[in-house]
């Protein structure tokens, strides 16, 4: 499927990209989410031809709390293993990971996988306010800067919503270009 996925972005004149996203993988009952990236936005400012590849990848880690809160349980050692050697499988240059209980649970994946000889220098925690569940990022690429939406409001129908969990944003530098913007967002299914 990622071969495809590469061979259908070469025929469109794009080689410079490879777009990792994993939809599906469940390893030990972690299974990755959905993630919200603007396509105009990956593709704006980078020139066709241009010869750098960047691997992006989500994954929801499900709970992923060292203690428990608001009637959410700690996740299990094993569980934790099997995040990290999912992470490790993707070696991914900048993962999104939906379902972080802290920031601390986000250091503990980073160090785990420091421990396994893969390094992502960068860590971004994005706290969503009167929720147990958070957005993070890990990258290996530099990051230029980072904008957590967490009071977003939408209209619909002519009412107000208030969206339940946060939008991160962040602009990523590659090489002398302009950065590469990426949003991520983690849904509720109902």
């Amino acid at each position: 499927m990622r071969e495809r996925i590469i061979r259908n972005a070469c025929s469109r004149g794009h080689a410079w990209l490879r777009l990792l996203l994993c939809a599906c993988i469940r390893p030990l009952g972690v299974r990755c989410a959905w993630v919200l990236i603007s396509w105009a936005a990956l593709v704006a400012g980078i020139p066709a031809g241009a010869e750098e590849l960047i691997s992006i990848a989500t994954f929801n880690v499900e709970n992923y709390l060292l203690e428990s809160v608001q009637g959410r349980r700690v996740k299990a050692p094993a569980s934790r293993r099997a995040v990290r050697d999912a992470l490790l499988e993707m070696k991914a240059d900048l993962v999104f990971l939906q379902e972080l209980g802290s920031r601390q649970a986000l250091v503990n994946i980073q160090t785990n996988l420091l421990a396994q000889g893969l390094h992502y220098s960068q860590a971004i925690f994005s706290e969503t306010p009167g929720s147990p569940i958070h957005l993070g990022m890990l990258s290996r690429l530099p990051v230029d800067s980072v904008r957590h939406h967490t009071t977003n409001v939408f209209v619909l129908y002519g009412r107000a919503f208030r969206s339940s969990r946060a939008f991160l944003e962040v602009d990523i530098r590659l090489s002398d270009r302009d950065p590469l913007k990426v949003f991520a967002a983690h849904f509720k299914s109902k």
